[in-house]
């Protein structure tokens, strides 16, 4: 049998080859209904449009790189492993090709190729910029997006997440739960992601009337190594509860609590940000503030897909994604008074 072609699509479905090639290239001009209609005969008949064809005819590479810069992010990362796979889904869902670039060294990377062989329509950071590729990005007028920026800036477009809105909700839910000596453990690897979860952190405190003391606060060099002493240092503080700053930080946290015989939650609750996997397999399973990390990923590549549409401008959007929802697991316990 003869490969089927955009006429015979159009003879099935009763319409022009025009609106079937519309539909195939997301062009404006028929309705709601026809266009499903088209759709569902050429899904019948097994019908794949030429993605060559499509390349050339709208100057697109389908291509959307996903950069893992030199910002301390790993391919492991719990995180962003959500993040990526909603951003696979939409671009599957969209026709395009999801492609993970490493730019430690820009002028080797496969990103660098792409920009110079046409063969990106668009980019997202993770956390941070990359200097060397937005300027050769910007030049070759493609547009791109910065995903769990922790740096706004007018100059890009950044999807985001309310830290301090997040930690705010992490400590309105342990003062619910009777706690007032309340810690802070964050990292400061960034620091505009500690200073929000410390800002957070301290106006909630201050609106129940409590003036969070410097020992209460304890920042750390990333969430995967603890300072040896920080058990010793949160119990001097004489603290019922602690918010940290990930769900990672928390684990370690608990780890090293129970090594040291600190009971979780008897002696210290705990409550994370993030609800990444290990949340609901550690033991005790964490209580913790979800974060959406799926709704960023959509966000960012849907924002990039209406740039690339025109109906958004290609510079400085920015998409906060708000994140109150606390989990409650078994890692936070009322604080019973004497």
């Amino acid at each position: 049998m003869a490969d089927i072609t955009i006429k015979d699509i159009a003879r099935l479905a009763n319409v022009s080859p025009a609106a079937v090639s519309y539909v195939i290239n997301d062009r404006p001009g028929v309705s709601p209904e026809t266009r499903e209609h088209i759709r569902r005969i050429m899904a019948d008949n097994g019908y794949t449009p030429s993605l060559t064809s499509r390349k050339l005819k709208l100057h697109r590479s389908f291509n959307i790189h996903v950069v893992i810069g030199s910002v301390h992010v790993a391919f492991d990362d719990l995180f962003y492993n959500s993040a990526i796979e909603r951003m696979m889904q939409v671009c599957n869902e969209n026709g395009y090709s999801l492609v993970l670039s490493d730019t430690a060294r820009f002028e080797h990377s496969s990103l660098h190729r792409a920009i110079l062989q046409k063969d990106v329509d668009g980019v997202v950071f993770l956390q941070d910029v990359v200097s060397e590729a937005v300027a050769h990005l910007q030049e070759a007028g493609i547009p791109y997006v910065v995903l769990d920026a922790h740096k706004l800036s007018p100059h890009h477009n950044s999807v985001y997440c309310d830290y301090g809105e997040a930690a705010g909700a992490a400590v309105n839910h342990l003062l619910e739960q009777g706690h007032r000596r309340i810690g802070l453990v964050g990292v400061d690897r960034i620091p505009e992601f500690f200073e929000a979860t410390r800002a957070g952190y301290t106006a909630t405190l201050s609106s129940a009337e409590i003036a969070p003391k410097p020992e209460w606060v304890h920042p750390c060099p990333d969430d995967r190594s603890l300072p040896d002493d920080l058990c010793d240092r949160l119990r001097a503080a004489q603290l019922t509860a602690v918010v940290c700053a990930t769900d990672l930080l928390a684990v370690n946290l608990m780890q090293q609590l129970q090594k040291k015989g600190i009971p979780v939650p008897e002696a210290l609750s705990v409550c994370g940000m993030d609800d990444v996997l290990i949340a609901r397999y550690c033991t005790p399973t964490l209580t913790t503030v979800e974060i959406d990390k799926q709704q960023m990923g959509e966000a960012a590549i849907r924002l990039l897909l209406d740039m690339l549409d025109k109906k958004r401008p290609t510079t400085g959007q920015s998409l906060c994604i708000h994140s109150t929802a606390v989990v409650r697991r078994d890692s936070v316990a009322p604080l019973h008074q004497p």
